[in-house]
Parts: structure tokens; sequence; C-alpha cells
């Protein structure tokens, strides 16, 4: 009988071993990327999956859940794994579906555990969609309303849902369901790691006076009207505000603007008016185009270059101002190609008026006038 009662218990430790997700197998997954294929471990237990990437060095947890006939109230992702810190957060794609199954989410919560630098350029924290290591596919998409952090986490916070560094010097996250309508950037922010693509509650932003350098592209939002650029911004990024059909108006108070980049305004057709600072030197390629309701254009008079197809059919252009007092910016390809026929250019004087003349060749104007105040120095120019 204690032989057998001894046997009995050998027997349950093995099987709790054997079942325990500590010392559970791993499974092989991989992502093929073409040029390369990205091998891994992982492991699923309950709604998450556990990634081990890079020989273990990076604990990845995702999210595993496929979709939801109602909203998720809450996920909290763990902190810890195995005793060692989750590197990254996320959601799993489809695996085997044709098509890709959403999921809406109103909270996810982050422990004051999870412990990650901001101090570095990579941000190690990510809330996105990524590949599932059992499908090659595309990412789907995961819908977010509110993220909250404990108080006492040493290095993130949140602020009306949306989540910043705990210095506030950096925007980390702005769910794309928030229920924020005007968005007022605190001025302690410096960078921004996220976008505001496809925000469409959003229908103001006022970016922070301190935010340098936009890489914050607030394209695609479908409400957005108002837009206010802060005092020391020196670079507007490529598409920062592409197709957002119903934004008016564009308020520029930095003095430090020096790049208006590729695209920044392609396809804002209700956009009427812009003041561009006296400090731009670079207007990026197409970085107006399809403008269909902007009329007349003031451009800086340290302007060097204008890139091809910036003002292309901005249909109803029909006066631009150049403020240069002794040489026309360059001015590349179909740059006013299907603005508005018969289009005047203001110029300073008779040098500036010949320099403009020969750059708008190739430009696609049709009858354009050269003036000088109100006298006309050249005009049926074709480009």
């Amino acid at each position: 009988m204690k032989k057998l009662l001894t046997t009995i218990i050998s027997i349950t430790i093995l099987m709790s071993i054997m079942i325990s997700p500590a010392s559970a197998e791993l499974k092989d997954g991989y992502i093929d990327h073409g040029s390369y294929r990205d091998e891994f471990k992982y492991e699923d237990i309950g709604d998450f999956r556990y990634i081990y990437r890079y020989g273990g060095s990076i604990l990845e947890v995702l999210y595993k859940k496929r979709s939801s006939k109602q909203e998720i109230k809450r996920i909290e992702f763990p902190a810890e794994h195995n005793g060692r810190q989750v590197d990254e957060i996320g959601f799993t794609t489809y695996e085997d579906d044709d098509k890709v199954r959403n999921l809406k989410v109103n909270t996810i919560f982050i422990p004051k555990t999870f412990k990650i630098s901001l101090q570095i350029t990579t941000l190690e924290f990510h809330i996105r969609c990524v590949d599932d290591p059992e499908y090659d596919g595309d990412e789907r998409l995961v819908s977010v309303r509110n993220i909250e952090v404990d108080k006492d986490n040493p290095f993130l916070c949140s602020k009306d849902g949306i989540l910043y560094s705990k210095d506030m010097k950096i925007m980390c996250f702005f769910p794309d369901r928030n229920n924020v309508t005007v968005y007022r950037m605190p001025n302690t922010i410096e960078n921004c790691w996220d976008t505001f693509y496809k925000r469409n509650r959003l229908k103001k932003i006022y970016f922070s006076d301190n935010l340098k350098i936009m890489r914050c592209i607030a394209s695609n939002c479908k409400n957005l009207e108002y837009v206010y650029i802060g005092k020391n911004t020196k670079e507007m990024g490529p598409e920062s505000f592409s197709y957002d059909n119903k934004l008016k108006t564009v308020k520029i108070k930095s003095n430090k603007l020096k790049t208006i980049g590729y695209g920044v305004f392609l396809g804002c057709t209700s956009l009427k008016k812009i003041n561009i600072p006296s400090t731009v030197k670079t207007i990026g390629m197409a970085a107006f185009r399809v403008c269909k309701s902007l009329k007349k254009v003031q451009l800086s008079k340290n302007l060097k270059k204008i890139g091809d197809s910036a003002f292309r059919s901005c249909k109803s252009l029909s006066k631009v101002t150049i403020n240069n007092k002794n040489n026309t910016p360059k001015i590349g390809k179909n740059t006013f190609k299907n603005t508005k026929k018969g289009i005047k250019f203001y110029v300073k004087n008779k040098k500036v008026a010949n320099s403009l003349k020969k750059q708008l060749k190739g430009s696609g104007v049709k009858n354009a006038k050269i003036l000088i105040g109100k006298k006309v120095v050249y005009k049926n120019i074709k480009g």
C-alpha cells in the first residue's frame, strides 16, 4: 500500500510538471519577410501568446483573441512572465481567415511593474497589431478607446485616455476611438511617437509649442477642420495632413519653420488659405497638390525650392506672390499644372520677373501673367 501511494504521488507530481506553463514545450514559429525569415519560439497561455525572439532576448506578449461580438471592456497585459520582464505587447493577426476579424477594446491597462526605458530612440513599448507566428498575413485592426496606467508606474502616465511618458515630454499613443474632439497637446511635449492617422473624432489639434519636428501624421482624419502648428516647429514631416478633406484652417505660429515636406497638405480640398512663414526654405513635392479650394498663396522671401507638383491641380489657385528680392526659387516640374488658367504671379522687381519666366517652363501654367505691383511685365506664359 505504501509503495502504491508513493507511485501515485510520483505520477501526480510528474503530471503537474508536464502541464505547468513554465515548463511547457515551446512551439516553433516564423514570419517570412521575403529577404529574411524571422524565427522564434512561442507558447499560448490563456488569452495571451508569449513569443521569445532572438534566442529569447526579447519577450513579446500578444493578446490572441480574434474577435468579439461586443467591445472588450478591459485588457491587462502582464508585465512579467516566468520571472522576466515583458519587452513588447500587441495583438496577433488572424490565422486562417480570408477576412480580417477586427477587435474593439475599451481600455488597455498598464501596470506599475511594467518597466521600460523611454530615453532611447526606438520605443520598446508597442500598442500595435503584429503578424501572427502561424500566419504570414496582413496586420488586423485593433480599435482602442482608452489607455490607463497605474499611477505608480515610473515611466508612463495617461491623461484623458492618451499615453505619455512620465515626464510628459513624449506623446506615446493616441487611441483611435478616444472621445477627445479638440486635442491640445501639452506644451511640455518635445517628441511624438504615435500618429493621428484616421483619428476621425478629432476636429481640432493644437500641437505643442516645443514640438520641433512633426512626425505626428494626422492624415485621413475625416472630421479634422483646424490645426495649430507651434512656435518652435522646424519641419513638417511627409504627408502630415494629407487627405484631411475638411481641413480649412492651418495656423502656423513658428518663426523657425524651414521645411514643408512631401505631400503635407496633399488632397486637403477644403483648405482656402495658409500663412507660409518667411523662414521656409523648401516646399516639398506635392505639398499642396489637389488643394482645390486654395485661391492664393504668399511664398516665403527665403524660399529656395518648390518641389515637383507642389501646387498641381489646385484648380482655384489664381494668385501667387513671390517675395524673393533677387532670384525666384527653383520650381519643379508640373508645379502649377491644372491651376487656374491665367494665373497671376506677383514679384518684387524685374530681375525676379526674368528669373521666374525661365523657371515657369515645365511648370504646367497656362496663359500665366507676371506682375510688378499692378503692372503686367509678362503675359501668356505657357509652361
